[in-house]
């Protein structure tokens, strides 16, 4: 079954809920267990669960459909989690690599051949080019739930992705 590239551009902030459940901090990966079930709620909204369940979840064999996570991605370039086994590398120069989370694909095949191209984003975790926007950026905002009856209100954060332009998520389908 061929590999299929999704990308995603969203237009407007979003939530990605952090693997701690603090409201106030959010993955900038879109991990696959939670595009799987967002897809699947979208499925019993437009009335096709049983099917859905019956080709992936359900099958004695090979599921219908499978995803990988979304990563951030920008132009041409996609970030990836980078191979445990050989990152950081191990002779990094002045750039601090163990900060990085994410790093394009580009690092990935051929590793960091001029440093100096290179930089990472303390808050989001990825390394991108030298010069030009992170792909994403944390946004914290401020609002309040209004009690209808007592018209007391409870004010909360709540943290958000917010992408640069040409930005998005990026993954594969199969």
């Amino acid at each position: 079954m061929a590999l299929i590239e999704v990308r995603l551009r969203p237009t407007t902030p979003w939530r990605v809920g952090h693997g701690g459940g603090d409201r106030e901090r959010v993955d900038v990966v879109y991990h696959s267990d939670a595009l799987y079930s967002a897809i699947t709620h979208a499925m019993k909204t437009l009335g096709w669960l049983d099917e859905w369940l019956a080709a992936t979840a359900q099958t004695e064999g090979e599921p219908a459909v499978r995803f990988s996570s979304l990563f951030p991605f920008m132009g041409k370039m996609r970030l990836i989690a980078p191979p445990k086994t050989w990152w950081p590398p191990a002779n990094p120069g002045r750039l601090y690599t163990g900060a990085a989370r994410l790093i394009p694909l580009e690092i990935v095949r051929h590793g960091i051949v001029d440093e100096s191209r290179w930089t990472v984003d303390g808050e989001t975790g990825c390394l991108f080019h030298t010069g030009s926007d992170a792909p994403v950026r944390i946004v914290v905002r401020t609002a309040a739930a209004i009690d209808r009856l007592t018209g007391v209100a409870d004010p909360h954060r709540i943290a958000c992705l917010e992408f640069a332009h040409n930005a998005g998520w990026w993954g594969y389908s199969r």
